[in-house]
């Protein structure tokens, strides 16, 4: 996968999004972890438009995933 930085930011500038959900597998079905100087270039990267998760990919992480909207 590329870069998740720069995944982000490129999605981000290309499509101007009202809001962003950011979610990464923090470990994978290995345990594999990220490196975190990734994660934090990410998260200093991001604007207040975008959120970001981290998901233990170990796990069922169900609704996490979801987004439920009320437009009544």
């Amino acid at each position: 996968m590329p870069d998740p930085e720069n995944v982000v930011s490129h999605f981000m500038k290309k499509f101007e999004p009202e809001r962003t959900r950011v979610l990464l597998l923090y470990r994978n079905y290995n345990g594999t972890l990220i490196d975190s100087s990734v994660l934090t270039r990410i998260q200093d990267g991001l604007d207040q438009t975008c959120e970001f998760y981290l998901i233990d990919g170990r796990r069922d992480n169900g609704l996490l995933i979801a987004d439920f909207f009320d437009f009544t």
